[in-house]
This record gives C-alpha cells, structure tokens and sequence, in this order.
C-alpha cells in the first residue's frame, strides 16, 4: 500500500470521526432544546406559584392587621379561625414555592451540564475537522 492508500484511509478515517462529533454536537442541540424547554416551564411555574404565595401571604397579613387593629377581644377571636387557616396556607405555599425553585434549580443544572458536554464535544468536533482538512491538504499536495 502507498502514501496515496494510507493518506486516503486517514482521510476516511478522519472523515468518520468528524461525522461522529458532528453527530454527538447535533444530539447534544436536540437535547438542549427539550431541556430549555423544560426550564422554561419551570420558570412559568415557579412564577405562578410565587405569585399564589404572595396573594396568600398579603390576604393572611392583611386579615392580622385588621384583627389586631379592633378592640373587641371577641371580634379578635371570631377572625382567629380564619387567621389559622390562611396561615397554614401562607406555610403550605411557602412548600409549593420551595419545591418550584429546586425544579427550576435542577433544570438550569441539567441544562449547564448538556452545555458543557456539547461545548467538549464541540472542541473534538473542530479538531476533528482540522485532522481531516490537513490530511485532505496532504492528498491535494500529493496529486500536483
């Protein structure tokens, strides 16, 4: 076997890795698409639940407020069952809300890791095509 047989199956080999990378960069989109996604809908809910929590916080705050404001002990006390059931609704969204922003923390991971992969593969990818384009520039020189 000559250089130009030994150059060509470097060239087809090279070839065969840059596709693989090529493929691997593509994947790597693909999935990041679908994991943006994935964060961006727990984003929409991480909003939504804060806002829920805010509204429960501000009716539970502003019924305390208008129960410490009267002078009536037995007026207090008539409000004080409802106080305790906006309260435990106030704790009960604060849950909701914790849960919402580890989803979205463990989203924006997911995402920073496919990231990094695909910059890594990304780096191969463009060696890759270096390899290749020398060997190509090889066989083009050979064939002058």
């Amino acid at each position: 076997m000559g250089i130009r047989e030994t150059l060509q199956n470097a060239l087809m080999n090279a070839n065969n890795e840059r596709i693989k990378w090529h493929d691997t960069v593509q994947n790597y989109d693909n999935v990041l698409v679908s994991l943006k996604a994935n964060l961006q809908r727990a984003e929409t809910k991480k909003a939504g639940t804060d806002s829920v929590h805010k509204t429960a916080s501000d009716e539970y705050h502003a019924l305390l407020a208008h129960s410490n404001a009267l002078k009536d002990q037995s007026a207090q006390q008539a409000l004080s069952f409802e106080l305790e059931n906006l309260s435990r609704n106030v704790n009960f969204t604060v849950g909701v809300v914790q849960t919402a922003g580890e989803e979205v923390r463990q989203q924006q991971r997911k995402v920073e890791e496919i990231q990094t992969l695909r910059a890594s593969a990304w780096i191969s990818l463009t060696a890759a095509t270096e390899r290749w384009e020398q060997i190509k520039k090889q066989i083009e020189d050979l064939n002058r």
